[in-house]
């Protein structure tokens, strides 16, 4: 993928919009900020936004994007 995701992206099924975007699915599987997983992620997106002005890239999108 070469440009960060919105949210607003909506699913298709067979051509057609499915009703759902991308951002039901982050808040359905990611919303849990308790979790470790999620701490762990939250935690290096709080760091790396201090230390740069631009919104940072997930730790997967760094080999298209390397700081």
């Amino acid at each position: 993928m070469e440009h960060q995701l919105t949210g607003n992206e909506e699913f298709t099924l067979h051509g057609k919009g499915a009703g759902i975007t991308v951002l039901d699915f982050w808040r359905w599987a990611f919303s849990d900020l308790i979790d470790n997983t999620q701490r762990g992620v939250m935690a290096e997106f709080l760091v790396y936004s201090s230390l740069k002005p631009e919104y940072p890239p997930h730790a997967n999108a760094r080999k298209l994007a390397p700081f």
